[in-house]
């Protein structure tokens, strides 16, 4: 988390407890997106996303989401690779 107000939310604090022996939180300093490796993920999302190309219709960005997410679903690898924490100092 990187401690984003939302992050710090009432219902965020009651769901982490509700699941604490599940989570482990890393607390990173506020606006550090370099030290976020879900960054890493949402730009390689995004940059697949935003192609050159245009679509016809509202489904057709749905069905392309659907086929990113399900393509880094079935890579365990490219996952790891995006979001390792490169500027990450543990």
């Amino acid at each position: 988390m990187d401690n984003a107000k939302f992050h710090t939310s009432y219902e965020m604090q009651s769901f982490f407890f509700d699941n604490k022996e599940k989570l482990t939180v890393l607390l990173l300093p506020r606006y550090s997106p370099t030290m976020n490796p879900n960054e890493n993920i949402w730009s390689y999302l995004k940059a697949k996303l935003f192609k050159p190309s245009g679509r016809s219709s509202i489904f057709e960005l749905i069905s392309d989401i659907q086929l990113l997410f399900d393509e880094l679903n079935s890579n365990f690898d490219k996952i790891r690779s995006l979001s390792y924490a490169r500027s990450v100092l543990v």
